[in-house]
Protein backbone atom coordinates (compact mmCIF):
# COMPACT_ATOMS: atom_id res chain seq x y z
CA UNK A 1 0.00 0.00 0.00
CA UNK A 2 2.61 2.15 1.35
CA UNK A 3 4.83 1.82 -2.23
CA UNK A 4 1.32 2.53 -4.50
CA UNK A 5 0.70 5.70 -2.85
CA UNK A 6 4.54 6.90 -3.36
CA UNK A 7 3.98 6.30 -6.64
CA UNK A 8 0.53 7.51 -7.49
CA UNK A 9 0.93 10.35 -5.05
CA UNK A 10 3.43 12.69 -7.77
CA UNK A 11 0.70 11.62 -10.57
CA UNK A 12 -1.79 12.40 -8.46
CA UNK A 13 -0.49 15.78 -7.99
CA UNK A 14 0.74 16.74 -11.44
CA UNK A 15 -3.00 16.11 -12.45
CA UNK A 16 -4.33 18.49 -9.90
CA UNK A 17 -1.73 21.02 -10.95
CA UNK A 18 -2.45 20.49 -14.80
CA UNK A 19 -6.33 21.16 -13.38
CA UNK A 20 -5.91 24.39 -11.56
CA UNK A 21 -3.61 25.35 -14.56
CA UNK A 22 -6.09 25.01 -17.07
CA UNK A 23 -9.19 26.86 -14.61
CA UNK A 24 -6.51 29.73 -14.50
CA UNK A 25 -5.88 29.95 -17.97
CA UNK A 26 -9.82 29.80 -18.63
CA UNK A 27 -10.22 32.23 -16.45
CA UNK A 28 -7.59 34.58 -18.42
CA UNK A 29 -9.02 33.98 -21.70
CA UNK A 30 -12.82 34.72 -20.15
CA UNK A 31 -11.16 38.04 -18.47
CA UNK A 32 -9.72 39.36 -21.64
CA UNK A 33 -13.32 38.75 -23.40
CA UNK A 34 -15.32 40.48 -20.93
CA UNK A 35 -12.75 42.93 -21.08
CA UNK A 36 -13.09 43.62 -24.79
CA UNK A 37 -16.86 43.77 -24.72
CA UNK A 38 -17.16 46.20 -21.74
CA UNK A 39 -14.18 48.22 -23.53
CA UNK A 40 -15.99 48.72 -27.03
CA UNK A 41 -19.82 49.34 -24.88
CA UNK A 42 -17.80 52.28 -23.54
CA UNK A 43 -16.01 53.29 -26.51
CA UNK A 44 -19.41 53.42 -28.40
CA UNK A 45 -21.15 55.72 -25.72
CA UNK A 46 -18.75 57.77 -26.29
CA UNK A 47 -19.05 61.46 -27.84
CA UNK A 48 -16.21 61.82 -29.54
CA UNK A 49 -13.08 59.69 -30.95
CA UNK A 50 -10.43 60.61 -28.65
CA UNK A 51 -13.21 59.85 -25.46
CA UNK A 52 -14.14 56.46 -26.65
CA UNK A 53 -10.28 55.67 -27.12
CA UNK A 54 -9.94 57.02 -23.43
CA UNK A 55 -12.91 55.57 -22.08
CA UNK A 56 -12.04 52.07 -23.88
CA UNK A 57 -8.50 51.55 -22.50
CA UNK A 58 -9.85 52.51 -19.09
CA UNK A 59 -12.70 50.40 -18.45
CA UNK A 60 -10.34 47.25 -20.27
CA UNK A 61 -7.84 48.23 -17.72
CA UNK A 62 -10.20 48.01 -14.73
CA UNK A 63 -11.77 45.29 -15.90
CA UNK A 64 -8.93 42.73 -15.79
CA UNK A 65 -7.18 44.47 -12.49
CA UNK A 66 -10.77 43.59 -10.63
CA UNK A 67 -10.41 39.73 -12.39
CA UNK A 68 -8.03 39.21 -10.23
CA UNK A 69 -5.62 38.53 -13.51
CA UNK A 70 -1.50 39.25 -13.77
CA UNK A 71 -0.74 40.56 -16.79
CA UNK A 72 2.62 41.03 -17.43
CA UNK A 73 1.90 42.95 -20.31
CA UNK A 74 -1.88 44.56 -21.36
CA UNK A 75 -2.35 46.22 -24.73
CA UNK A 76 -5.64 47.52 -25.34
CA UNK A 77 -6.36 49.06 -29.29
CA UNK A 78 -9.37 50.92 -30.58
CA UNK A 79 -10.47 51.37 -33.71
CA UNK A 80 -12.48 54.75 -33.96
CA UNK A 81 -12.25 54.57 -37.64
CA UNK A 82 -15.66 54.74 -38.58
CA UNK A 83 -16.98 56.53 -35.56
CA UNK A 84 -19.96 58.24 -36.64
CA UNK A 85 -23.45 57.92 -36.62
CA UNK A 86 -24.42 54.25 -37.64
CA UNK A 87 -21.19 53.67 -37.57
CA UNK A 88 -18.86 51.22 -35.38
CA UNK A 89 -16.28 51.05 -33.06
CA UNK A 90 -13.61 47.62 -32.35
CA UNK A 91 -11.62 47.35 -29.66
CA UNK A 92 -8.91 44.42 -29.08
CA UNK A 93 -7.07 43.95 -26.42
CA UNK A 94 -4.55 42.01 -25.61
CA UNK A 95 -2.91 40.51 -22.40
CA UNK A 96 0.34 38.17 -21.70
CA UNK A 97 -1.01 36.23 -18.48
CA UNK A 98 1.34 34.77 -15.82
CA UNK A 99 1.17 30.96 -15.13
CA UNK A 100 5.05 30.51 -13.66
CA UNK A 101 3.35 29.99 -10.32
CA UNK A 102 2.40 26.11 -12.62
CA UNK A 103 5.40 25.66 -14.32
CA UNK A 104 5.99 22.21 -12.35
CA UNK A 105 2.63 21.14 -14.06
CA UNK A 106 4.13 21.26 -17.46
CA UNK A 107 2.34 24.84 -18.44
CA UNK A 108 4.16 27.75 -20.01
CA UNK A 109 5.44 30.72 -17.82
CA UNK A 110 2.92 33.22 -19.52
CA UNK A 111 0.93 32.72 -22.36
CA UNK A 112 -0.77 35.66 -24.72
CA UNK A 113 -4.36 36.25 -25.11
CA UNK A 114 -6.18 38.39 -27.26
CA UNK A 115 -9.99 38.97 -28.07
CA UNK A 116 -11.77 41.88 -30.11
CA UNK A 117 -15.30 43.16 -30.02
CA UNK A 118 -17.00 45.62 -31.68
CA UNK A 119 -19.77 47.66 -30.93
CA UNK A 120 -22.11 49.88 -33.03
CA UNK A 121 -22.96 53.09 -32.98
CA UNK A 122 -26.46 54.29 -33.35
CA UNK A 123 -27.53 55.66 -36.41
CA UNK A 124 -29.77 58.53 -35.21
CA UNK A 125 -27.62 60.22 -32.09
CA UNK A 126 -26.39 63.45 -31.98
CA UNK A 127 -22.25 63.50 -31.74
CA UNK A 128 -21.72 67.33 -32.00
Amino acid sequence: MATEMVVLLPVIVFFLLLIVGLGRYSHARQLVDDASAAAARAASLATSPAQAVTDARQIASTTVEQGDLSCRKLSVEVDVSAFGPGGHVAVTVGCTADLSTLVMAGLPRTVALSSRSTSALEAYRDFS
